[in-house]
């Protein structure tokens, strides 16, 4: 009989001691919520984040190629940046990714895409990307960490 009354006052102090970890984490270490948060824009809106606007105008298949041409299927994005910020910025392409999170190739065209944006400016760009035979679901990424994802969701 003291055995069974030793086992369970010992079941009730770990009992006790589990409630106090489980409360003492909660108040002190609260789990965050990382949840992502997703927001699209569509063709012809403008998305602006730290001074600079970006508005696709344009997404659709084109017959434009040139001697590096590699696939069947080539895909066109005209897009326009302006940059209000204080001082001139860098061109960046737009990531394309497929459903898979695999990110599409440029297609290297010749083009006159300037290299940066001067403060102030207004450019509108041409990017070609190489695409598979198969028609897929794809985003193009303007803006992504752990908790938000911008951008702009097509087919083709």
């Amino acid at each position: 009989m003291g055995c069974i009354i030793k086992w369970l006052f010992l079941f009730l102090v770990g009992l006790f001691f589990l409630g106090s970890y489980i409360t003492i984490k909660e108040k002190y270490f609260p789990e965050s919520e990382t949840k992502v948060q997703e927001q699209y824009v569509q063709i012809g809106e403008t998305y602006e984040l730290k001074g600079i606007e970006l508005t696709i105008n344009e997404i659709g298949l084109t017959e434009e190629r040139n001697e590096f041409a590699e696939y069947d299927r080539v895909l066109k994005v005209r897009y326009t940046v302006k940059n209000d910020t204080e001082s001139s910025q860098n061109r960046h392409t737009l990531p394309i990714v497929n459903e898979k999170g695999e990110e599409l190739y440029e297609y290297p065209m010749i083009t006159e895409n300037p290299d940066y944006i001067d403060n102030g400016a207004t450019v509108t760009f041409n990017d070609y990307y190489e695409l598979p035979a198969k028609p897929q679901k794809y985003l193009i990424k303007f803006y992504s960490d752990e908790r938000n994802i911008v951008g702009l969701p097509f087919k083709q």
